[in-house]
């Protein structure tokens, strides 16, 4: 930015050092008026021009300089996003450790008791750090396909670890029935919920995948058939709900 300026202050210079010139060697030298008054005709098309280029090259210059700027700002601010996402996907992997633990143990154990509820704990706080609102300021300066990425990664995480998936809503004869599901059944839907986010988070950054090394991800279709043939989820009630009945939600 500086070699621009002190290129242009050249350029103003001889600018002006050639009209000086021009106008002393015209008054010395001419033998009236009239050949000063041709000079001066002559040197201003030549002045004009050079003034013209100028502008010009000032002009393309502060757009250039704009565009960087935009550019740097749109790079911070997904660099800023990332580092506050890493620190909420932490806390996401320590719930999803204690998830894979309690699969491996017997629900009828003590400790299970004990680890079902740090899960309960880490989930809650994913929830409060996870706010949309706390990322306008980044989602904001970014760029728009780089915006897009991350708002999806903090709809995911908004959707699939809501206090709705908590309970499970089921369609009988009259309304629809809203069930606590069994701790284990809870428990896997959680893997499958963050096998979901996990995915979500490596397409913004491959970063964002780093604090999940030691998961075990699966494919996401084979996520879907699990959720649909094993637990048995269905949203079909709620979609049919009469526009008279209180939404579970």
């Amino acid at each position: 930015m500086n070699r621009d300026y002190r290129y242009f202050g050249a350029i103003t210079v001889m600018t002006c050092m050639g009209t000086l010139v021009g106008f002393l060697t015209a008054a010395l030298l001419s033998d009236g008026t009239s050949t000063l008054r041709e000079w001066l005709a002559s040197l201003s098309g030549w002045a004009a021009a050079v003034v013209g280029g100028v502008t010009i090259f000032a002009i393309y210059q502060q757009i250039k300089r704009t565009s960087e700027d935009t550019h740097r700002t749109a790079s911070d601010a997904r660099e800023i996003f990332i580092q506050k996402m890493r620190s909420v996907l932490r806390d996401m992997n320590m719930a999803w450790k204690e998830a894979e633990d309690l699969q491996n143990y017997s629900s009828a154990e003590v400790a299970w008791s004990e680890n079902f509820t740090k899960l309960k704990k880490h989930i809650e706080r994913i929830r409060i750090r996870a706010k949309k609102e706390d990322f306008l300021r980044e989602l904001s300066s970014m760029h728009l396909l780089d915006e897009a990425k991350c708002q999806r990664l903090i709809s995911d995480l908004e959707s699939h670890l809501s206090p709705k998936f908590e309970y499970y809503y089921y369609e009988n004869t009259e309304e629809i029935e809203k069930q606590i599901p069994e701790k284990d059944t809870y428990v896997q839907h959680c893997i499958m919920s963050f096998s979901r986010i996990y995915n979500s988070a490596r397409i913004v950054d491959a970063r964002l995948a780093d604090p999940f090394l030691n998961r075990n991800v699966a494919d996401m279709p084979d996520w879907e058939e699990v959720e649909l043939n094993v637990l048995e989820i269905t949203y079909a009630g709620f979609n049919s709900l009469d526009k008279n009945k209180k939404n579970p939600y």
